[in-house]
């Protein structure tokens, strides 16, 4: 029996005692919020949780953080990669990219944990099935979407499906074009949900175990209850809302986070100019409590490190641009993902510019890239280019 606490409407504020903002007239939607830490939810749910086979698509980045998090929530989980290789090194305990304590999860999980080429075998038993493929940008900026739906046509003969999930970063209104084809490919009883990822890097298996929030996009009731309970034992709120809220989360956080490391960026620059410690600044700044103590250190000091310098990591700039396409009303929308984007690329030609005679003969850049295939661009990257010759680059160990 699950405790939860039910609220109407289209939003939902955790404050003191859980007070929250009653739904507004011109749109309902449900939206329950299981507060555990109020209620005891976790200690509850922990003790009656039942075990579920879950089906995950890509064995990249966010696939082998959800499929190893979800199996040491106790699931059977079955990861589905296409490519060959990748699989083998899963196979053999080598885990392909850089995140700490992933490896040893895998490895403690191995009995509940399978890694796979084959279609049939991802599916079989399996009661829900999670899209983590990779979305990069195309050439014109929009997000490339051809492995999500490659996925969702491969579940075509799987009605024993109870819900599909995409966890992939997608814009806002690929909710409802999967919903689309999955009622066209005869799935229409399979529930579908949008579940967002907000892991950062060097800390995604925390952020997965013990998260700040837990958002789940779905306008189903029954479909947003089982993914809540596949997040049993997390250590933190799960939120409920409609799809395209879900999806436009995702991107608003990611827009925000960028904003607040460029703007960051530009008091560094302004330091530099006055005297100014934007260590020291980005710490008193952090100490007001309505801005937290997260605020983003300047990228470009001279100790790059990629905790701090999300903004100028090919991942987070590839989340932040190119997220609508061409034929979204969104497309022209005016966001602060130019300015970001403008303000971290500037940054990095400045650090060039403004650092490179005082590097020493060789120096060391951490945090450049987290997995060994790794090779989209990002303005890290076009500040490691111009040092080329001055800079040894070692891959995270």
């Amino acid at each position: 029996m699950f405790l939860l606490r039910v609220v109407a409407g289209r939003y939902a504020r955790r404050a003191g005692a859980g007070i929250r903002r009653a739904a507004t007239p011109e749109r309902r939607v449900f939206s329950p919020v299981f507060h555990r830490r109020e209620i005891g939810f976790a200690e509850v749910v922990q003790r009656e949780v039942q075990q579920r086979k879950i089906a995950v698509f890509g064995a990249g980045y966010i696939g082998l953080v959800t499929g190893a998090c979800l199996a040491q929530l106790g699931h059977e989980v079955v990861v589905r990669d296409i490519q060959p290789e990748r699989v083998r090194l899963l196979r053999s305990g080598e885990v392909p990219i850089h995140e700490p304590g992933l490896g040893d999860l895998i490895a403690r999980n191995k009995e509940r944990l399978v890694f796979t080429t084959g279609l049939e075998e991802t599916l079989a038993g399996a009661e829900v099935a999670y899209v983590c493929v990779d979305t990069p940008p195309s050439a014109a900026g929009d997000a490339d979407l051809s492995r999500v739906w490659s996925v969702v046509d491969s579940l075509a003969g799987a009605g024993h499906l109870r819900a599909v999930v995409v966890k992939s970063t997608v814009p806002v209104g690929t909710g409802a074009r999967v919903r689309a084809a999955l009622d066209r490919a005869g799935l229409g009883h399979v529930g579908y949900a949008s579940n967002p990822e907000f892991t950062a890097e060097g800390r995604a298996v925390e952020d997965f175990l013990a998260p700040d929030r837990v958002v789940i996009g779905s306008s189903d009731a029954e479909t947003a209850r089982l993914i809540g309970e596949l997040h049993a034992g997390v250590d933190g709120p799960v939120v409920v809302m409609d799809v395209e809220s879900a999806e436009m989360s995702k991107m608003a956080a990611n827009a925000l986070l960028a904003t607040k490391i460029s703007f960051i960026n530009e008091i560094a620059t302004l330091c530099e100019l006055t005297g100014g410690d934007v260590e020291m600044v980005a710490k008193a700044v952090g100490m007001d409590h309505r801005l937290g103590p997260r605020v983003p250190r300047a990228c470009f000091s001279l100790a790059i490190t990629r905790r701090f310098c999300a903004a100028g990591s090919a991942v987070a700039d590839q989340r932040v641009q190119g997220r609508s396409p061409s034929t979204s009303p969104l497309r022209g929308a005016t966001t602060s993902r130019a300015v970001s984007s403008t303000s971290s690329t500037g940054r990095a030609g400045g650090a060039v510019q403004g650092r490179s005679r005082s590097f020493p003969p060789s120096a060391a850049a951490a945090g450049l890239a987290s997995s060994r295939t790794f090779s989209r661009i990002a303005p890290v990257a076009a500040a490691r280019n111009a040092l080329l010759l001055r800079i040894w680059i070692f891959p995270p160990r």
